[in-house]
This record gives C-alpha cells, structure tokens and sequence, in this order.
C-alpha cells in the first residue's frame, strides 16, 4: 500500500513537473520573442528608384535592443523579472519595377537572469509587389518565417524554433509633395508546432500606424509617431491551450528618418523608439531601433 502510494505521488510529481516545465518554456518563448509587429519600420517605405540595369538593392542594418521588467505568466499574474535583447539585424531588398525581395538574417544575444544566448535567429524571407500609383505607395507581399537551431535545453533561445508563413500588406499616402507622409501595415501570422518543444505559437495578426512630416534641419528628415500592435490566439503545448487569454500587446513611440545623402550619398538613418501601454501576455517592453539602410 505504501509502495503504491510513494508510486502515485512519484507520477504525480512527474506530471506536475512536466507541466510546470513547458509552462517554463512557454514563458520563455513569450519573454524573449519580438513580434513582427515591432520587427517592421513601415515610415515612408518609398519604392526606390530603379536604376539603368532594372534593379535597385537596398540593405539595411538594424539594432535593436529590448528591455523588460515585468513578465505577465500565463495566468495572468505578474512576475518580477528582467531580461534584454539585442540583436542586429540584417535586411537586404531587391527590387524590380513593381515586385520587391527581402531575406533578413538576424544575430540576437538575450540575457534573462544568469541566462545568456547568443546566436543567429530565425531567417524571414518576403516577396511580392511593391510600386507607387497616384501618391501611393503599397506593397502586398508572403512571408515565409525559416526557424534557426533551436536548444530545447535552454530556457532561452534567440527564435521560435518553428515556421511561420502569411500575407503582409502595407500602404503609404503621400500628401503635399510627400511633405506629409500617412502609413499602414498588417500582417497575419499563420504559426506552425516547434517540433523540439511541441509549443504551438497562437496565429497572430499586426498592425502599425504612423504619421510623419518632412522638416530640414540641416538634412531632410521625417519626423513622427508609430503605434503597433498585435492580437493573437493563445499558445498550445501537445494540442492543450498553455495559456488561457489571447495575446494582446499594444505600443506607440516616436520614428525619424534622416536622409544622409548630403554626406554620404544613398545612405539613411532611422531611430525609433516602442513603449508598451498594453500587454497581456508576454514581458512589458521598451524597444529601441537604430537603422542605416543604403541603397545603390
């Protein structure tokens, strides 16, 4: 009798375990991600100008560091916790007239406690049309999400270890001369199951907004504000909901772009800044960015 019951509390212990460890992973996964709704810089995306071989290439350099001080878990509560990232992200666009290519490739350390990582993260790859009609900029574009290696024995990793495929659609209106530029971006993220981890991300859709308005100081700049958010179906492990409320996130900051053409032809630098007013699910964020893109 007493060996049965040693025996039922041993498996009870096991499962309480197993389940508090993928809750473990599942918080994780949610602290340390960024979504795509914070991985895009949509201010005045213009089409570049095709040069005489019938392609334009634009590269960007992007870091990006995120800073977190509370962690929502999956019920709700608030823990305590603070963690960074930061990761620098390489872009490159290939456009041709009306259809534009882009392979990112980011290096990502994330740092969560006594917890460190460092590696090369999820590679995105978009393709599809890009032009400008009529004081529009538009651009309708399939994303594909190709998941780096990924350690189920860390706590933390620097991607989702899974794919991701969806429809990315952004517009652009220019007013006065692109004086005043007025933007939209959404994207809807059909996720797939992390095999290493069988975490399943809920299908997520983003959004951002943004205003700007061209001033000269010196330089041509574009000054504004973003607000991004995302709204998604909650995580699933081994088919069972991990959490029990959508994911909600929601942030605003200021955007700039300065055209650097007066010292260094072709070149432009973008900071921007995210601050979270609404987050339901995963870590509260402030999110930096700082952007030099080229194109040639």
């Amino acid at each position: 009798m007493l060996k049965e019951s040693c025996g039922t509390i041993r498996e009870n212990f096991g499962i309480i375990k197993e389940r508090y460890m993928k809750i473990i992973t599942l918080s994780a996964l949610l602290f340390t991600l960024a979504s795509p709704a914070f991985a895009n810089n949509i201010t005045a995306a213009a089409h570049p100008p095709i040069g005489e071989k019938g392609y334009a290439l634009q590269i960007d350099n992007r870091l990006i560091a995120q800073s977190a001080s509370i962690l929502v878990d999956s019920k709700g509560d608030e823990i305590k916790s603070k963690s960074s990232l930061m990761s620098n992200l390489l872009i490159g666009r290939v456009f041709i007239p009306g259809w534009m290519f882009r392979v990112s490739v980011p290096y990502t350390q994330s740092e969560s406690g006594v917890n460190q990582r460092s590696a090369f993260g999820d590679v995105i790859t978009e393709a599809g049309l890009s032009d400008e009609w009529n004081g529009w900029h538009y651009r309708a574009l399939m994303y594909v999400n190709i998941p780096g290696k990924y350690d189920p024995a860390r706590t933390l990793n620097v991607g989702a270890g899974a794919w991701s495929i969806g429809p990315n659609l952004s517009f652009t209106r220019y007013l006065a001369d692109k004086k005043y530029n007025v933007s939209a971006w959404a994207q809807y993220a059909v996720n797939f199951t992390n095999p290493d981890t069988q975490v399943k991300a809920g299908n997520i859709f983003s959004y951002a907004v943004a205003a700007t308005a061209q001033i000269e100081a010196g330089v041509p700049m574009l000054v504004g504000v973003e607000q991004r958010g995302l709204v998604g179906d909650p995580n699933t492990v081994d088919g069972s909901a991990g959490t029990n409320k959508a994911k909600q996130q929601f942030s605003a900051g200021p955007v700039m772009m300065i055209n650097l053409g007066k010292f260094m032809p072709g070149f432009t630098l973008w900071p921007t800044a995210q601050y979270d007013f609404y987050n339901r699910n995963t870590s509260r964020l402030s999110l930096y960015y700082l952007k030099l893109q080229y194109v040639w």
